[in-house]
């Protein structure tokens, strides 16, 4: 067992340094310096511009908006770095200073004056290009990778540059997830959704740097990072960092009303709008699990947060384990995914002091798209056999598309 880190790092949003964080006895803390009446400030965290002088301590770890930006406990992606650096018991704070150059959005954390143990040098690899392996944060539990594009392959970037697109490799666990989530991200593309781009590609154009063993037909799915436009890094933090809820409360603590009402608060009408639209998305698909880590804040100028795009859209409902799973958060107080009905959006409504005829229009037009961009989505029906029949049979009898409530 290696001894915690201890010393500090800086942490700097794009090329300024906004704050540092301090390491000891296993815990750690922050404390935001940057000024918010300063010319050049940028937002770094909600949290941060509510109490920019209040330190952020954890006895154990890591800040929880820091934890936020690293791969869950358990994950691939957090084995694979375990095994990379040969630490079994990686801990977050070793962690997030060996990912620290290329985390998500614009921030990245350097060591100041942490001891040369604190700090894991990445070994030289035979499969890495001569510039060394590149270190990606990329959160979430499934195995995944950040990617740039080479003709007609992936490669992982080299020192000095970011992924462009993030890759998910398939899950033992669920049958066919990269091509499930192809299609329920089409299918949110075609009836209107913020989405990025996404595709499919042979498991065998991406590196294979983890220990699964894939079926050489297997397919991975890719998806545009929205954090990254060329080279520069686009600010984001999800739902999670907003509310500091360490990455084990991700699926507590709220409604959908009350992120609605979040949303609607931080990023304004039109983002309130795309919520409520991917809210019918969500549950027409079947997709029960949409955590606070499913939504994010994207800062696309440095200081307005607008609702991200829409990403993890997966049918759960599909697989037998996941058949009846309630969904993460009540909406109009209710959990079950297939009674969701206009009642519940008039609750939303109802919360945010939105118009119920507003939401009503939204969640009735949305509807009507998602049935008709289906019919288009149905035809790649080889890709997922049981996917197709599984969404015709919700549509059949959802009561947002099969009741009117006055």
């Amino acid at each position: 067992m290696r001894r915690p880190v201890t010393g500090r790092a800086v942490v700097l949003l794009g090329d300024r340094q906004v704050g540092e964080l301090s390491f000891a006895k296993g815990g750690s803390s922050f404390d935001y310096t940057d000024e918010l009446s300063a010319r050049e400030h940028e937002v770094l965290g909600q949290v941060f511009e509510e109490r920019p002088r209040h330190r952020f301590a954890n006895p154990v770890g890591l800040p929880h908006w820091f934890a936020n930006l690293l791969p869950e406990q358990g994950s691939g992606l957090r084995r694979y770095y375990a095994a990379q650096f040969g630490d079994r018991h990686l801990d977050d704070a070793r962690l997030l200073l060996m990912l620290g150059a290329d985390l998500p959005g614009a921030v990245s954390v350097r060591a100041l004056d942490v001891p040369e143990e604190g700090v894991l040098i990445p070994p030289n690899k035979p499969e890495v290009d001569a510039g060394g392996l590149h270190l990606s944060a990329l959160a979430g539990a499934q195995p995944k990778m950040s990617l740039i594009r080479s003709g007609e392959r992936f490669t992982l970037p080299g020192r000095g540059q970011t992924g462009e697109l993030i890759a998910k490799l398939p899950d033992r666990a669920f049958d066919r997830l990269c091509e499930n989530e192809y299609l329920m991200m089409r299918w949110a593309a075609a009836c209107g959704l913020d989405v990025p781009e996404v595709e499919l590609r042979p498991v065998s154009r991406v590196p294979q740097i983890f220990d699964s063993v894939l079926d050489e037909e297997a397919l991975v799915y890719l998806v545009q990072r929205f954090d990254r436009a060329g080279n520069r890094r686009v600010h984001i933090e999800d739902l999670a960092q907003v509310a500091d809820q360490p990455p084990a409360l991700r699926d507590r603590n709220a409604t959908y009303e009350g992120i609605g009402a979040l949303v609607l608060a931080l990023a304004g009408d039109d983002s309130f709008d795309e919520y409520v639209r991917r809210l019918v998305a969500m549950v027409l698909m079947g997709n029960t699990d949409a955590h606070l880590k499913n939504w994010s804040l994207r800062y696309a100028d440095g200081r307005t947060a607008k609702l991200s795009p829409a990403y993890d859209l997966v049918c759960s409902s599909v697989y037998r384990s996941l058949r009846h799973a309630p969904l993460t958060f009540p909406l109009g107080g209710e959990r079950t995914s297939t009674r969701v009905d206009l009642d519940c959006f008039r609750r939303l409504a109802d919360t945010t002091e939105v118009s119920a005829d507003r939401v009503r229009d939204l969640v009735l037009e949305t509807a009507a798209r998602m049935v008709e961009s289906w019919q288009h989505i149905r035809t790649e029906r080889e890709l997922f056999p049981t996917l197709i029949d599984h969404i015709d049979q919700l549509l059949a009898r959802h009561p947002l598309l099969t009741r009117t409530i006055g």
